[in-house]
């Protein structure tokens, strides 16, 4: 009713007040109202105030308005006006959303496939829940799974290889890669090839090979890593055939390759490096890298090359020999290097250990020498405060006989107090008598001089030399250089004695001679008186 139609070969099949302009032709208005079909080949199928003004355009809906050349607009009820803006488009609005039924063909946008949806069936325990498969058609979702994800990859036939993405437990999730598989509940592998998360939310970011089994578990990448069964929270981030066995609860392990934490050593730690093992039970055991190293104990760390902390608490360095270092005790602190330990200096040169600055030693307060030397001698090389004599530094001697120490200092030591040698009889042994007239003798033949050391020709000195003091008294053993002083103290005292003796004698003869003297005089003043 009341449509018009002006064109050459255009059509108004119905409706009311639906028009066609002049100049347009082989156009088509199919009922409706209040629409027009302005363009050549243009259609409005029907609806109501719809404009199909560019050739081959195709308006329908609500206020749909196709403008341009080729335009497919459709607009729901809204009545807000729908236009295209381009040639060629295909636009629809619909606010109750766009749903499309292809019977599992799916869809594909520029000959791609694009993200489709299965909807899973309401029940009791579910609804409303969806399976997005994208990627390949031989990309699959296990049955009964709900809220699935195969984002994309995927393949029926890859260099002769079937390598679909596969969703096997509900919300578990695939990326895209190749011959994937999420089959723990939430799980999630991103992308990669051959690798499967099937711990529940488990995660294996890419890589390939790699296997995240426990709960809550994270393969970050690499290749042929697995973090076994029953091994909650524990990660690898990368590297190749690194391995956390099962009940590793909370373990880690950066990367690297080959790196093992065996079964029930909850979180250990292993950062990296080579052929690393964390063994059984070792709670919170670490080594950071290196190389065929292993910690046994809990609590205990290993690092450098085949450093074994096998004792609970202990920590053990090895440097680059290929000998293993291993712990001997709890709580120890042990390092193996070649090439010296330098405290607050970078050049320890030839030293073992190298400080610089103060050390202290508390707690037991003993610095020991020559530790494990075959045959030594009880306490021997301590040094100790007060550990054998009450307010008293002890330094003990070495040796695997008699202890002994001996002192270089050219320049002279100086003493603050007296110097005690000990003399009791009861350390001593052997005794002989002397003859110290014989000891008198020796020391009156013993040249005595004036003399300065060589080291330290400023500052004299007078006495005798070692050779001829022991070709005299053949004393402190074979020991032709040095003096004891006991040696020289004792020589001194029998000389005195020996001169003593012959003052002594020599007195007495003088005593005689003049008693006799005496004698003789009283016998002569006796006859001069008569």
């Amino acid at each position: 009713m009341g449509s018009l139609t002006k064109s050459v070969y255009g059509t108004i099949a119905g409706g009311y007040f639906n028009s066609i302009p002049t100049n347009s032709s082989y156009t088509t208005v199919g009922g409706g109202g209040l629409n027009t079909a302005g363009g050549d080949y243009s259609t409005v199928p029907g609806g109501a105030q719809n404009f199909a003004m560019g050739n081959y355009s195709l308006a329908a809906g609500r206020q749909a308005q196709a403008n341009h050349a080729g335009a497919f607009v459709w607009e729901d009820s809204q009545a807000a006006g729908f236009l295209s803006s381009a040639p060629d488009q295909f636009s629809v609005r619909a606010a109750g959303g766009v749903r499309l039924e292809t019977s599992g063909a799916g869809l594909a946008l520029d000959g791609r496939p694009v993200l489709t949806s299965q909807v899973t069936p309401n029940d009791g325990s579910h609804s409303n829940i969806v399976n997005v498969v994208n990627g390949s058609p031989a990309n699959s979702v296990a049955s009964g799974v709900f809220g699935a994800t195969i984002a994309g990859g995927g393949g029926a036939n890859y260099q002769g290889v079937f390598v679909p993405n596969a969703v096997l437990a509900d919300f578990g999730s695939v990326g895209g890669g190749q011959n994937n598989t999420s089959s723990g509940a939430e799980a999630t592998v991103a992308g990669g090839s051959a690798n499967t998360a099937s711990g529940d939310t488990a995660t294996v970011g890419g890589g390939s090979g790699n296997t995240a089994s426990g709960p809550n578990s994270m393969v970050g990448g690499g290749y042929g890593n697995l973090i076994q069964t029953s091994t909650s929270s524990a990660s690898i981030g990368g590297g190749a055939y690194n391995t956390i066995q099962t009940s590793a609860s909370y373990a880690t392990i950066g990367g690297g390759s080959y790196n093992t934490i065996q079964s029930n050593a909850s979180y250990a730690t292993i950062g990296g490096g080579a052929f690393n093992t964390i063994s059984t039970n070792a709670f919170s055991a670490t080594i950071p890298g290196g190389f065929q190293n292993v910690a046994s104990g809990n609590y205990s760390t290993a690092m450098g090359q085949s450093a074994h902390a096998i004792h609970a608490n202990s920590f053990v360095w090895a440097d680059a020999q290929p000998s293993y270092f291993i712990s001997t005790g709890i709580n120890q602190f042990l390092i193996r290097a070649a090439g010296g330990v330098g405290i607050n200096t970078a050049n320890p040169g030839t030293a073992a250990l190298a400080v610089n600055g103060r050390e202290t030693i508390s707690g037991a307060n003993v610095l020991e020498f020559g530790y494990g030397v075959a045959g030594k001698e009880a306490n021997a090389g301590r040094i100790g405060y007060q550990t054998f004599t009450a307010d008293a530094l002890d330094v003990i001697g070495a040796g695997t006989g008699a202890r002994k120490i001996k002192f270089w200092c050219e320049a002279g030591a100086v003493f603050t107090g007296t110097i005690t040698q000990p003399s009791d009889r009861n350390i001593k042994q052997d005794f002989h008598p002397l003859n110290a007239q014989d000891v008198l003798a020796k020391v009156a033949a013993l040249p005595v001089a004036s003399w300065a050391y060589k080291f330290d020709a400023a500052k004299r000195h007078i006495g005798p030399v070692a050779q001829d003091f022991h070709a005299a008294f053949g004393l402190n053993g074979e020991d032709e250089t040095s003096i004891a002083t006991v040696d020289e103290s004792g020589v001194a005292l029998a000389a005195i004695q020996g001169l003593n003796q012959k003052l002594e004698a020599e007195g007495k003869a003088k005593d005689d001679r003049i008693a006799e003297l005496e004698k003789r005089l009283a016998v002569i003043e006796s006859l001069l008186q008569k």
